[in-house]
């Protein structure tokens, strides 16, 4: 994906996100300061962001997910948070591994065939980006990707 690097507003992505998900079971806001131009590869962050979402939005029990930026000279923060019954601690570094599921809240009525948070991590790291799981304020599971901008011209 290094081929396809370029200077995007992470803000627009979002809204655009925010545009193409209208009509899912849950409202998805936005919280961003415009703009946040950043060089990357487009392509990777929106399969990250894709899949991140697609997430919230099966896990999220229809309540509001936020897609949120936080722009700083140094880094550049993304993060997807849902309101649904969040993933445990003892999960949480297992959850990116391919096929690992959490069968009795994220069981097989829920779908989703348990690669997605993995290739997150991978397009991720491939990148020089930092992934993040914890808790949210709703209990809910909130996924950052963290953006140092001083690796970003590797």
């Amino acid at each position: 994906h290094k081929q396809d690097r370029r200077m995007i507003d992470i803000t627009d992505l979002l809204r655009q996100l925010q545009r193409e998900n209208v009509g899912v079971s849950a409202e998805i806001r936005v919280t961003a300061e415009a703009p946040c131009l950043v060089t990357l590869s487009e392509t990777a962050l929106r399969r990250i962001l894709d899949n991140l979402l697609e997430n919230a939005i099966r896990y999220g029990a229809g309540k509001p997910i936020e897609l949120a930026c936080r722009c700083e000279a140094d880094k550049v923060c993304i993060s997807v948070s849902d309101q649904g019954p969040g993933i445990a601690v003892e999960h949480r570094d297992q959850v990116f591994q391919p096929f690992y599921r959490i069968e009795d809240s994220r069981n097989r009525q829920t779908g989703g065939s348990g690669l997605g948070l993995a290739i997150v991590k991978q397009l991720a790291e491939t990148n020089g980006w930092t992934t993040k799981l914890r808790q949210n304020d709703y209990g809910g599971a909130l996924f950052s990707i963290e953006i140092d901008r001083n690796t970003i011209t590797r």
